[in-house]
């Protein structure tokens, strides 16, 4: 399974007056891809080829890959321009000389019905849970002009700016942000959102992709579970977030500020067999820093199978529907 973060973007919030500030980039609305952010996915989906190549078929096969992204077009363009680089077409697959590229489906569901991989989807129980983080009476300041909740229109914007600049002169970074300043920033950011994923009912509600580990079916690999076949992918790919990928990585009890997702981080789950046995092994890509294992401090590397699902049996949803008390 694979989890990746989308590609660079044009800000999605905005905390200025000017609303100039966001217009100004070139490439497109708020939340937009841009064009470096395709270019960092097919990147990513040529790594991910290199990485697996003696593992992923040739030859695209929809047998062997199911793609899923959030239904934003920032996500399912990053889908697609991954698959560019991930399966680029053998001879035989070639349909047009001038084109190097093949269609592979990328599949969504609407945002407030998206309860796998969409962290603000409609569920009022879970909604409710949040709010109870903010308005507790522990965590009352007093404070009325800025909030931790407030974080993420200050920091979306500069972060954009900022890892812009590391590619480019195009977006210049304000003057008042100093490094100094942007770290202070960050790290208001990231207490806000592992604030806001801090109570179990809001994990189970908000992250919990991970109790569908194992759902994934294929022709080729089978795994006897709880008396039941289990069809494998050869693999699963979610194109997400960088809040999806942070609630992963709490569930995994491993997310500290350091690991805040850049445009394009990848989390690798991969199931390995070995006499009979599956384990689960985790691996960590920060942006276009190395690939990191994932060292679990439930469950030393590889993990069984067994014990990985058993850790998180918990926070499974069987019906969303019930479980959000949705009326319809």
């Amino acid at each position: 399974m694979q989890i990746w973060r989308h590609g660079d973007r044009t800000p999605a919030l905005n905390f200025s007056l000017n609303p100039d500030d966001i217009a100004s980039w070139a490439e497109g609305p708020a939340g937009e891809l841009t064009k470096l952010g395709i270019l960092q996915q097919f990147r990513l989906g040529e790594y991910l080829r290199n990485r697996y190549q003696d593992f992923l078929p040739n030859h695209y096969s929809s047998n062997l890959i199911y793609v899923r992204s959030t239904d934003y077009n920032r996500t399912i363009m990053s889908a697609l321009a991954n698959l560019a680089g991930l399966f680029q077409p053998s001879a035989e697959e070639q349909w047009n000389e001038n084109l190097p590229w093949q269609p592979i489906p990328v599949h969504s569901v609407p945002k407030n019905m998206d309860y796998v991989l969409n962290m603000d989807a409609d569920c009022p129980l879970a909604k409710k849970a949040q709010e109870n983080i903010w308005q507790s009476a522990e965590n009352k300041t007093g404070l009325e002009f800025l909030t931790l909740n407030d974080m993420v229109r200050v920091f979306d914007p500069i972060n954009c700016a900022v890892s812009r600049k590391i590619h480019s002169d195009h977006h210049v970074i304000p003057d008042w942000v100093t490094e100094e300043i942007f770290e202070k920033i960050h790290t208001l950011f990231n207490i806000s959102t592992t604030f806001w994923m801090s109570t179990p009912e809001v994990k189970k509600f908000r992250g919990s992709k991970l109790s569908n580990f194992g759902n994934c079916r294929s022709n080729e690999s089978k795994i006897i579970w709880n008396g039941k076949t289990l069809e494998i992918l050869c693999i699963f790919c979610c194109t997400e977030h960088d809040l999806t990928l942070i609630a992963f990585l709490n569930h995994l009890e491993v997310y500290s500020k350091s690991m805040f997702p850049a445009y394009c981080s990848i989390i690798l789950v991969e199931l390995l067999e070995k006499d009979g046995q599956y384990f689960v092994q985790l691996f960590y890509k920060n942006g276009s820093t190395d690939l990191e294992p994932l060292e679990l401090n439930f469950c030393k590397s590889p993990c069984p199978l067994f014990d990985f699902a058993q850790k998180f049996s918990g926070i499974y949803i069987s019906d969303w529907k019930d479980a959000c008390k949705l009326e319809n």
